[in-house]
């Protein structure tokens, strides 16, 4: 998962389970996501949300893209999935 930050370089950050327990830790990767990581500044405090980024039925998992350089084989059933090409490949 990649977030842009307010730097003047390319600085690629993430959510570390381990230092943070807020509940973006727990959303899952889909190709078709239903919402984005978006940062918020509030004073001197950067902080993360996820904003729906089309319309999210009754009973669906909230998930965002973690990106095209994914750390797992991606599984996510969606027909359009970016990664489609290496879903026959083992875990």
């Amino acid at each position: 998962m990649h977030l842009k930050t307010r730097t003047t370089g390319n600085k690629f950050v993430g959510i570390d389970a381990l230092e943070k327990g807020g509940l973006l830790r727990l959303m899952n990767h889909s190709c078709n996501a239903a919402a984005r990581f978006h940062e918020v500044q509030t004073g001197d405090k950067l902080t993360v949300v996820a904003v729906t980024v089309r319309d999210v039925f009754p009973g669906e998992e909230m998930t965002v893209s973690y990106g095209s350089k994914l750390w797992f084989l991606c599984r996510c059933g969606w027909w359009g999935c970016q990664h489609r090409d290496l879903q026959h490949l083992a875990n």
